[in-house]
Parts: C-alpha cells; sequence; structure tokens
C-alpha cells in the first residue's frame, strides 16, 4: 500500500494515525508510522506551549479531509456514502480521489485575506452521487487569545459585515467563510452544518440552494421559458424581416401597408442610422447628455467595486485596505450619482410640460403617461425575461445559485410589480431585479408632478410653496427615518449588511424620501425658461467659487466614514442624508444652469461634447444590463484571483454593457417608438 503516499498529496490526507497501520516502503525512507510518531511529538510539544494554538493546527492538518468521521449527528445514508469515498480513495479510485480532491484546502495567503476558497467545482459536479456545496462559516468561536490579533487580516478587516439571516444576494460580506465542499449526495445540509459544528466548533449556514449536482434531471421548461425563447425569437425574425424590406420594397411596402408596415419598425440598419446621428434641435438641453454620461460611468464602477467584493482575492486584506482610504468616498456615495439621473429626470419632465403649457394651456396626462410607458417597459420586460428564463441556463459557478438563480426565482414570483412600477414598496430583499427601484421611483414622481408643474406654471408662489412643502416633508422623513433606525446613505467602512438593507428599504428606494432632487429639476427648468440672467465677472467668479465648494464638500465631506475604525452616529449620518441632495443638486443645477447659458467654464466644452448625444439614446440599455453582466461573471468565478485597482473600471465589461444595450436600443427600444410613432399617425389619418 505504498501507493497510498500519492493519494496522501492528492487529497490534502493527514490524519497520521490513520496511516499508521502502513508500514515503510523498500527503499527505507522513514516510514508513515515513524513520521506520525515525529510529527505527533512536535504537535505535543507545541500543546504544552499553547493549546489554541495546537487546535488550530489540527484543522489545519485535517481540514476538511476528516469531516463526517466521528459524527454521530449525521444521516446514517451520508455516514454510509461517506465511508465509501473514503475506502475507495483507500483503493485509489478516481472518483473518491476527486470527491476529496474538490473540497477546499487552507491555503497560503490567510493572512493576507485568502480565506474564501471554492475549491474546485467542476472536478466535484464531474463525481457521480456527489454535490458541491458553499458553507458560511463563523469562525468567531476561535479567535481566542492570541490568535484573535489576526482575525482582522484574515476576515479583511471585516469591510462590510454580516449575520447568518442577511440576505446576501445583491450584497456580500465579510464575517463569514466561504468554503467549497464536495460531499456525498446523500449528505444533507444539516449534515454539512452538524458535522463542522462538531468538528471544528464554529457555527455554519448552506443557504437554500447553495448545493448543485450535475447529472439529474434536466429542469423543466415552464410556459414562461416557452414565452421568453419565443418572444427573443420573434424580436430576431421580425428584425431580419424589417431589414430585409428596406428602401428596396418601398413600393411592396404601400401595397401591403396594412399587414407588413410594422415590420419595418424593426428595419436594423434604419434604427441603426438614427442611433447615430446627431440632429441639430436647439430646444434640447445639451450639457444634460454629458452629465448623463458622467453620472453613468460613476455608478458603473461603484457598482463593480460592489460586485467584485463577491469574488475571492489572495490579497483580499490588501483589497480592503486600498478602499479604506478617504478618497474611496467617491464610490462609497454612489447615491449622488443616482441623484443626477433624478434631477435630469425632473428637469427634462418640467420641459416637456412647460412647453405644452405654453402652447394650449393644457397637459395631455394620457398622452403623455402611455408615451413614457413605451418607453420604458420594453426594454424593462425585455431585460426581466432574459434574466428570469434566458441566463439561468447560460452559465454556472459556485455563486450562480445566489447571485443569478435566486434573482431569477423572484422575477417569477414578483415581475408583475417591476411592470406596474410598484416594486420599490416591497423592500430589496423580494425584488425582482433590485437596480430597477431607479424605475419605479422615476414612474412615480413622473405621476404626481404635473400636479406642482401646472401650478408653478398657473400661479408661482402657489407652485414654489408647494414645492417648497413637499420638499420640507421629504426631508423631515429621511432625517427622521436615518435617525431613528440607524440608516446610512454612505456605504461606510464595517457597514452591516441589514443596514444597508433597511436604508434601502425604508428611505433609498421610496420616491417621497429622493423628491427633494427630482423638484430641484422641476425648479431648474422653470428657471431656464425665464430670460438668462447676467453676471458679472466677479458676481461669476464668487457663484462658481460657492458652487465648488459646496459640490466638493458634498462629495468628499463624507470621507471620514470610510477609513477603518469609523463608529457609526445616527446624528451625523442623518444630518447628511437631510441636506446633500439641496447642496448637491444645487451644484449640479447651477452647471447645468451656466452652460446653456453660455457661462459654463470648463464644463460647456466637456459636457457639450456631441457624441454624449449617442450615449443618451442607448443610457437606459446600459442602466439594465450592467448588473446581468456584473453578476453573470460573478456567478462563473471559480477560484481566487489576485485583486487590482484597475479592475474597478471594468474595460471589457463596458464594451460588453455598451454592446448589449446598443443591441437592446435597436432591437427594442426604437422599434417600439416606432410602433407608436406608426400607430398615432394612422390615428390622425383615421380621423
Amino acid at each position: 500500500m505504498y501507493y497510498f503516499g500519492v493519494v496522501f498529496f492528492l487529497i490534502g490526507l493527514s490524519d497520521c494515525l490513520k496511516l499508521s497501520n502502513y508500514g515503510a516502503n523498500s527503499t527505507g525512507m522513514v516510514s508513515a508510522k515513524e513520521f506520525c510518531t515525529i510529527d505527533a511529538n512536535r504537535v505535543e510539544n507545541a500543546s504544552q506551549r499553547n493549546v489554541e494554538e495546537l487546535h488550530l493546527l489540527k484543522i489545519w492538518k485535517q481540514f476538511p479531509v476528516d469531516l463526517f468521521w466521528n459524527v454521530s449527528s449525521i444521516s446514517s445514508a451520508c455516514q454510509r456514502d461517506y465511508q465509501r469515498f473514503w475506502d475507495g480513495a483507500f483503493r485509489n479510485e478516481l472518483d473518491s480521489l476527486k470527491l476529496f480532491d474538490a473540497s477546499a484546502k487552507p491555503p497560503s495567503g490567510l493572512l493576507s485575506g485568502n480565506i474564501n476558497q471554492f475549491g474546485d467545482f467542476e472536478e466535484c459536479l464531474q463525481v457521480p452521487r456527489a454535490q458541491y456545496c458553499l458553507a458560511l462559516i463563523d469562525l468567531e468561536p476561535l479567535w481566542k487569545k492570541p490568535l484573535h490579533q489576526y482575525k482582522d487580516l484574515i476576515h479583511s478587516h471585516f469591510s462590510i459585515t454580516e449575520s447568518f439571516d442577511d440576505p446576501s444576494h445583491r450584497v456580500p460580506g465579510f464575517s463569514f467563510v466561504r468554503w467549497g465542499f464536495c460531499i456525498p449526495r446523500s449528505c444533507k445540509v444539516e449534515d454539512l452544518e452538524n458535522a463542522l459544528e462538531v468538528k471544528i466548533g464554529v457555527r455554519t449556514k448552506v443557504k437554500p440552494g447553495m448545493c448543485q449536482t450535475w447529472g439529474l434531471s434536466p429542469r423543466t421548461w415552464t410556459f414562461g421559458d416557452y414565452l421568453a425563447r419565443a418572444y427573443f425569437v420573434s424580436l430576431v425574425i421580425a428584425a431580419l424581416i424589417g431589414t430585409a424590406l428596406g428602401k428596396k420594397h418601398a413600393i411592396f411596402l404601400q401595397k401591403h401597408a396594412k399587414a407588413l408596415q410594422f415590420l419595418k419598425c424593426f428595419d436594423f440598419q434604419e434604427n441603426f442610422r438614427q442611433l447615430t446621428e446627431r440632429p441639430a434641435n436647439r430646444n434640447e438641453y445639451k450639457s444634460v447628455h454629458g452629465v448623463r454620461f458622467f453620472s453613468a460611468l460613476a455608478l458603473i464602477m461603484a457598482h463593480k467595486t460592489m460586485a467584485l467584493l463577491y469574488n475571492p482575492y489572495i490579497n483580499k486584506a490588501w483589497m480592503a485596505e486600498s478602499q479604506a482610504m478617504r478618497w474611496s468616498v467617491i464610490g462609497r456615495n454612489a447615491i449622488i450619482y443616482t441623484d443626477c439621473f433624478l434631477l435630469v429626470s425632473g428637469l427634462l419632465n418640467a420641459k416637456s410640460l412647460f412647453g405644452e403649457l405654453e402652447k394650449s394651456g393644457v397637459i395631455r396626462y394620457k398622452a403623455k403617461l402611455y408615451s413614457r410607458l413605451v418607453r420604458i417597459v420594453p426594454g424593462l420586460l425585455t431585460v426581466i425575461l432574459f434574466c428570469t428564463y434566458i441566463l439561468p441556463d447560460l452559465g454556472s459557478g459556485p455563486l450562480w445559485p445566489m447571485v443569478v438563480d435566486h434573482h431569477a426565482e423572484l422575477c417569477k414570483q414578483y415581475m408583475w410589480r417591476n411592470l406596474l412600477f410598484v416594486h420599490n414598496y416591497f423592500g430589496f430583499e423580494r425584488m425582482c431585479l433590485t437596480h430597477t427601484h431607479q424605475v419605479g421611483i422615476d414612474m412615480q414622481l413622473f405621476l404626481v408632478s404635473p400636479v406642482f408643474i401646472y401650478a408653478l406654471w398657473r400661479n408661482q408662489r402657489l407652485g414654489l410653496w408647494l414645492i417648497g412643502g413637499l420638499s420640507a416633508i421629504s426631508s423631515i422623513l429621511r432625517f427622521y427615518y436615518t435617525f431613528s433606525y440607524q440608516l446610512s446613505h454612505v456605504v461606510h467602512f464595517g457597514i452591516p449588511i441589514s443596514r444597508m438593507f433597511n436604508t434601502a428599504d425604508l428611505s433609498y428606494i421610496l420616491p417621497t424620501h429622493r423628491a427633494s432632487i427630482y423638484f430641484l429639476g422641476v425648479l431648474l427648468a422653470w428657471l431656464l425658461r425665464r430670460p438668462p440672467k447676467t453676471f458679472s465677472r466677479k458676481k461669476l467668479h464668487l457663484v462658481w467659487g460657492l458652487m465648488y465648494t459646496v459640490g466638493l464638500i458634498t462629495w468628499f465631506g463624507p470621507s471620514f466614514m470610510c477609513v477603518k475604525g469609523y463608529q457609526y452616529h445616527s446624528l451625523e449620518s442623518a444630518l447628511y442624508s437631510t441636506f446633500y441632495p439641496y447642496t448637491w443638486g444645487i451644484a449640479i443645477a447651477w452647471i447645468i444652469y451656466s452652460t446653456e447659458c453660455g457661462f459654463g467654464s470648463c464644463f460647456g466644452p466637456l459636457l457639450t461634447w456631441k457624441y454624449f448625444q449617442i450615449f443618451t439614446k442607448i443610457s437606459y440599455g446600459v442602466y439594465l444590463i450592467q448588473f446581468p453582466v456584473f453578476f453573470y461573471n460573478v456567478g462563473s468565478t471559480r477560484h481566487a484571483g489576485e485583486f487590482h485597482s484597475h479592475l474597478v473600471f471594468p474595460l471589457q465589461e463596458i464594451v460588453v454593457i455598451v454592446g448589449l444595450s446598443t443591441v437592446l436600443t435597436l432591437l427594442v427600444e426604437m422599434p417600439s417608438q416606432n410602433l407608436h410613432t406608426l400607430a398615432m399617425s394612422r390615428k390622425k389619418l383615421n380621423k
């Protein structure tokens, strides 16, 4: 049995007592039994120095190969099958070796934060009668003196803290170890949890769906699966036919307008031409295109940073340290970038309604709502169908059930809320595609804004009082909820996942709390309707200096919250959440106002670059698609990598996001608007 030395190397088996029955080989080398005796003596001496260090060394040597040995609290079926694999390993059977080899082992670099180990996902699932489970392990019981001084390094300084009850499909945590186990398929989740508790004395949780198998009966398709695939096939066919018709078949289209003209709306070439053209429009606010672009870019980097925190890295402690500096407030304060979109939305909505009121004196509310639904719903529905019924079948990985499958299951239950734009009232934990909360907020503010815009147009004083009153109520709500429920709109260092979800549910995703910045956009539209004011050079420099100060203080003011050792204070968090929409909103509004009035300083040529107009046309797609792309890559990650700062600017993923957003715009958004235009033109002809 000297070949068992090979097995020992492959599977990391270091329980010397199991080897003591196998003697030395014929080469005269030290026998396994002698080696064990020497090793045992060393460990015994170490135990005399420090009992706790001995316990850790034993775990390091034996974990996780002997996981189910001498554990009475596991099921008999699990014990039986584990014994079979164990015996097979002694016989050098490949499948048995693979099962033990695929489980994650303690690696090098634990003190550098290399604590999350996925093992070999593919190898495990190739073993018949095996399953791959990713467990959360709480090492807190092991951190006793003198070892407790190292737990910050191993847990990457607890950048984000968590509990077993926290939802983990949207935000990662640093309190627990993520460890991959390859175990017999007959073993239940409870067996694994009990074995870990008995063997090493730690609390463990395997969340639903985090045990995966291959080779079972294929997933049964539902009606939704067939419907989603039929929908996407129909889009492609319509685009092919519409493109094939083209200009060469104009006469044919005229003869068969009622049957085929709608297909021309899907003409890929024509839609691409419209997408890339930049028509001159004196009535548009050109600076808005630049504000959209830079806000979207900042959000992509902030969202990518959050996605990266899921991944295992061999230098994750350094990753946490690099993000524990004051400059990291640029990403931790991401709410200000979403506020830019709300301000722009309020600005453009008010501009459109003011224009309508000046022409006819009335607001065509029904027509405006219908036009908005045509712009928003098709793209939203397409991404929901894709993420629910298509994306789960396109990959796999240790985290795939958490970051992909779980979202799909939520969408199967709750996508109707998204399509009715009420999903932001049901909380993050049970929301289909959490990043679409902004669509709900924007739609709800759009629905109530005509009342305030009409009042401002009809009676300036009344309108200002109404908007001021609403903004004051919104500010009071932000202060009360932030202070009372200990919320934080800044992702401060060491923030608990529960606080992030509470902040989202009680403030961040509610229109009553986000109304202040939206109606600043409405007031900006009202100011831009009036003749531009003239400023002396001295006054202009003074105003610019004030706006720079206000904007930079809002942006970088919370930087002290980003460093290690920060202690949360509800009052300072409440004060910031109360006033930041005004200080940041006024600074951005001034940049837009000054640019449109001709004294935008360096922001003028920067924000009005002509190609930003093209980005505006795909910006909605960029917003919808970035999270599916990010979490596809997170779910597909199989091993630890090395973190570098440039990863927060994912050039390859940005290219993919822009490409997919362009396809979404050409295949879905623009055809929908073309169909709407066609329907309106036919309606006018019928009249």
